[in-house]
């Protein structure tokens, strides 16, 4: 996962492609924070004769492009999301595997969060995916809909 964020931050794959949403999912996320600042502490070496086309830092690139998935049970959730952003943070259920927290996730991460950062989060994995208010709005009438008593 590192290496890939590396080699499409400095290959230029964000600059030429604006619009890409990337997300690093099933490898936790507080790898994230110290690699951007990895990337970013020896960018003088590589930009001018590696990266020149490169318009913005590797973490401007990170907050417009990526998102990193976290379970809801990890305990630096709250740390790694001061420092990216709870919204370039979706949540991972891990299912099927066998350290899954399905069905609990949403329930273990407002255990281990604020509940705005939760928030954040878990819309933040509705941007990854392009989802907007329409849709969230869509699928609460679908399910008071399907829950109304007067259903035929």
């Amino acid at each position: 996962m590192q290496q890939a964020l590396i080699a499409m931050i400095i290959a230029g794959v964000f600059e030429f492609f604006p619009k890409l949403r990337v997300g690093f999912l099933e490898a936790q996320n507080s790898w994230v924070p110290g690699i951007l600042t990895r990337i970013e502490w020896v960018s003088p070496q590589y930009r001018d004769s590696h990266a020149p086309y490169l318009s913005l830092t590797p973490k401007e690139y990170f907050r417009r492009n990526c998102w990193a998935a976290v379970e809801g049970s990890e305990p630096e959730i709250e740390a790694t999301a001061s420092l990216i952003g709870a919204d370039r943070m979706c949540i991972s259920t891990d299912y099927p595997h066998f350290d899954s927290n399905f069905p609990n996730v949403a329930i273990n991460l407002l255990a281990n969060v604020k509940r705005d950062t939760a928030a954040r989060i878990l819309s933040g994995g509705g941007e990854l995916y392009g989802f907007t208010d329409l849709d969230f709005a869509k699928a609460a009438g679908a399910r008071a809909a399907k829950s109304s008593p007067n259903r035929n």
